[in-house]
């Protein structure tokens, strides 16, 4: 019997492979389109109503600087915790859950010294997998302007599509 280092949820994006800890992702939902909010970072897609809990989007394909691309049919929401916070990462496709072998597994700082998001690079048959620390994928500054448009949001304060209260509510 194999021990597992890891478990994930697999996804993709523009063709590559990603994964964030299982132990970090409470459901997949069908995506749709975020409102924004005023004075996020750009990190941040917008948010979501899911259940009365307003949700952050964030936007891996900024944070890697791949071509932007609207909500499409299709996509999924990858709602998992960032440390404390609830977010929802959006994605062109989800593959599912998957464990990876300790042998599989590359610490990512051999690879991208400078990137703190990513923690392990996985090898799997269809190809490299780069696995995500959400508590890690926001900055500083970036999760104290992401507060304060929460705050303000929930305060009622107008986004630029109107109340977020007014969204549509996912099941």
């Amino acid at each position: 019997m194999s021990s597992y280092a890891r478990e994930f949820l697999q996804f993709e994006l523009d063709g590559q492979f990603y994964g964030v800890g299982t132990a970090d992702v409470e459901r997949v939902i069908p995506a749709v389109r975020p409102t924004r909010l005023p004075k996020t970072p750009a990190i941040v897609e917008g948010a979501i109503n899911l259940r009365g809990a307003i949700i952050p989007v964030l936007d891996i394909r900024a944070r890697f600087r791949l071509q932007p691309k609207p909500t499409a049919l299709g996509d999924f929401l990858i709602v998992a915790l960032a440390g404390e916070r609830r977010v929802a990462i959006r994605a062109d496709r989800v593959i599912g859950l998957v464990k990876i072998d300790r042998g599989e597994i590359h610490a990512a700082k051999s690879v991208f010294p400078t990137e703190n998001q990513i923690t392990d690079i996985a090898t799997l048959p269809e190809g490299v997998v780069l696995l995500h620390d959400l508590r890690a994928f926001l900055t500083r500054a970036e999760d104290e302007a992401l507060a304060e448009a929460m705050n303000a949001g929930a305060a009622g304060e107008p986004t630029a599509s109107g109340p977020l209260a007014s969204g549509a509510v996912l099941p």
